[in-house]
């Protein structure tokens, strides 16, 4: 076959790459044979191009993690995490991502990542692997625990004793059931047989854990999935009486609360907690709001927390509340809101920086119409609430950042240049509630959501099915740092609690992103970014530096990995832009070379054309927080690219040739000289000539 104007078909037409629905599965098929004959670049460079097309399937996440684990074995934890992340109950993914982190020497890390998959496994019987990998982590014992109907179901294992030993007697371990007032203790073997049990009320929250002597001494350890919650802290179906109508408490009536109850739950972070509590102390008294500053300890492990937060409590500054068993996150705000108060709520995460009056400006934000049920204020990290891009998480601004921020946002919405954006739900990191309605639809429910993901817009939306709304404070800004310590559980439990809410509410999740993609808040944003743009604040300009320089290429490259071709890089392409004409003729000028072991990498965008010529790899283009392991920096030197062409010289690095994308550039007559200088014992063939025709 041949293409009509003479040249050689392109090697991969075969494969269906030339039409757009086979293009994915040809590229993966691709990748699988260049892969068994070594060529690992060619096959990185068609997996990597497939897994940024297709972030949601984890097919060709595992191949991209298979190959990078033969080839580049430092970057194999990182590769098969984000196959997980795609899949994060598949047992399969769960194992190899561990397993990647026990060789790369992280046994530690790899015990923290794996006890939230205990919980999942022992219920569907598909322990085994994982209760290895703990072993060869060095994990001495561990529980788990969950709920099934009105009991308890569970299991402990000594990870200890040899799994070859079948006629070993089982040890015996007493554990601990208690729901904070009262204590039960029961006896089971530690050879990870399930156990029953039913707690004395099905309802509440019950705690379960065990003391075992350990290397370091006696150590009490929670079973993984405590605590275990029934009902809600609050259910209305068993108190109607106490509870007023929605005919009493209809949105068209304000009535204001009597003040404000600033709640906070602990646990861990000495350091990020103090900073947190302290910006609050200080900011109280620039606020004319009636403010009681409500702190729940967990049942924190860090001592000198708990003396700090003491300390506080005694002088008067802090309302304590220490739970008497570790509650979660979700529980101990519903302690914190069923504390019995006419004061609205204010949830506020132990690792977010407020500043000013921010309360009183929440407060006239929750107040401007009588059906706006929460409100939530701009943050770094807030999802739809996130500066300066929507749901995109940024770096948290320090003190002074945020007071010069959080100033301006509240000059701008004083003078009307900002106006608060009604929101699909708030989120959970700073929200401020109305407690008329929590009165009306209840706290919490933490008997459905696990570990603190999603229950704050549960409360959104059953709020939204009452007839009440939720609404953007653009005049406030709170800076949240967010934790990346529990980067697993909290994956694998977002998408846990995703398909609960989702099932509760099937309209949530398709409105949610057409407002992400829509973007109501995007003038506000606008208007927010270009003052503190001309106001230099620090935080905005490190942002903007950053942006600009985070698709730079890096001095030092990756070495190249074997590969059959050599490549022609063109960095940062753009459709439409002024060379794009004068690439796709590059394209197809390499296209008549039949003979020619070249191809074209475009990293960045890429049209049909440029794939009809049958030449071109791509590398589309990443967000700034990229699923991948291979940034594109990595891919242009583990693809033995040996040029490149930009538009941008300045980042090229220097041991790179670099060409740039300019009017004086000429595709045809740069490829012959390219070609003759990397190409000198072979002759060009006269279709080169031929092809500045198909090239202009």
């Amino acid at each position: 076959m041949k293409l009509s104007k003479g040249a050689q078909a392109p090697f991969f037409w075969a494969d269906g790459l030339q039409i757009p629905r086979l293009r994915d599965d040809g590229l993966l098929k691709q990748a699988l044979v260049v892969c068994e004959r070594g060529h690992f670049a060619d096959a990185l460079t068609a997996t990597e191009y497939v897994c940024r097309r297709m972030p949601g399937s984890a097919v060709p996440a595992m191949l991209r993690a298979n190959i990078v684990q033969n080839c580049l074995p430092g970057l194999a934890p990182k590769a098969w995490y984000w196959a997980w992340y795609v899949e994060p109950e598949n047992p399969a993914l769960q194992d190899a991502m561990l397993k990647s982190w026990l060789a790369s020497g992280a046994a530690e890390s790899a015990a923290e990542m794996a006890r939230p998959f205990l919980v999942g496994r022992f219920q569907s019987g598909q322990q085994s692997g994982l209760v290895d990998i703990l072993r060869q982590c060095g994990v001495d014992i561990v529980g788990v625990c969950w709920k099934s109907g009105n009991d308890i179901v569970g299991a402990v294992i000594n990870l200890m004793t040899d799994p070859g030993e079948t006629n070993a007697p089982a040890e015996e371990l007493v554990v601990n059931l208690s729901d904070g007032e009262s204590d039960f203790q029961f006896v089971v073997r530690t050879n990870g047989a399930l156990f029953r049990l039913s707690p004395p009320a099905p309802s509440g929250v019950w705690s379960l854990s065990f003391q075992f002597q350990g290397p370091h001494g006696t150590t009490r350890q929670s079973l993984e999935g405590s605590p275990l919650v029934w009902g809600m802290q609050q259910d209305i179906a068993e108190h109607p009486q106490a509870l007023p109508t929605l005919g009493e408490y209809s949105p068209n009536k304000l009535i204001p609360a009597q003040g404000v109850d600033i709640i906070i739950p602990v646990y861990s972070d000495f350091a990020g907690v103090k900073a947190c509590l302290t910006s609050v102390i200080r900011s109280l008294p620039q606020n004319n709001s009636i403010c009681r500053l409500i702190v729940i300890d967990d049942q924190s492990p860090d001592p000198a927390l708990r003396v700090w937060l003491n300390d506080l409590a005694r002088q008067g500054t802090i309302t304590l509340l220490e739970n008497k068993v570790n509650l979660g996150f979700i529980e101990s705000v519903n302690r914190g809101l069923n504390i019995g108060s006419d004061n609205d709520a204010l949830l506020l995460n132990a690792d977010t920086l407020v500043n000013g009056d921010w309360v009183d400006r929440l407060c006239a934000a929750l107040n401007r119409a009588p059906d706006i049920a929460s409100v939530m204020p701009w943050s770094n990290n807030g999802e739809t609430a996130s500066f300066p891009s929507i749901s995109v998480a940024s770096p948290a601004p320090d003190a002074a950042q945020l007071g010069a921020i959080d100033a301006i946002a509240s000059a701008l919405h004083g003078a009307g240049e900002l106006t608060d954006v009604e929101v699909p739900s708030s989120c959970g990191f700073a929200m401020l509630m109305r407690r008329t309605v929590i009165r009306q639809i209840g706290t919490l429910d933490g008997a459905a959501y696990t570990r603190g993901y999603l229950e704050e817009v549960d409360w959104c939306m059953r709020a939204r099915a009452h007839g009440y709304r939720h609404s953007l404070a653009t005049g406030v800004f709170v800076a949240h740092a967010g934790s990346s310590s529990f980067r697993v559980e909290k994956r694998l439990r977002v998408h846990q609690n995703r398909k609960i809410l989702a099932l509760r509410y099937p309209h949530y999740y398709p409105e949610h992103w057409q407002f992400v993609r829509s973007d109501p808040v995007k003038p506000a944003r606008t208007a927010l970014m270009r003052q503190l743009k001309q106001q230099q604040i620090s935080w905005v300009m490190d942002l903007l530096a950053k942006e600009s320089s985070k698709y730079q290429i890096p001095n030092t490259l990756p070495i190249a990995l074997p590969s059959a071709y050599r490549r022609i890089c063109v960095w940062q392409h753009k459709l439409g832009s002024a060379y794009t004409a004068k690439v796709l003729a590059l394209a197809r000028a390499i296209a008549t070379q039949h003979a020619s072991a070249v191809r074209l990498l475009i990293v960045g965008d890429v049209s049909e054309a440029l794939w009809h010529t049958g030449v071109v790899e791509a590398i589309p283009p990443t967000g700034s927080y990229a699923q991948t392991p291979l940034a594109d920096t990595a891919m242009v030197g583990i693809s033995n690219c040996q040029v490149v062409l930009t538009e941008h010289v300045q980042a090229a690095p220097d041991h790179l040739t670099v060409v740039k994308l300019d009017d004086g550039f000429s595709p045809q007559s740069w490829l012959e000289g390219w070609m003759q200088q990397h190409q000198p014992q072979e002759k060009l063939s006269h279709k080169l000539t031929q092809s500045a025709k198909v090239a202009h």
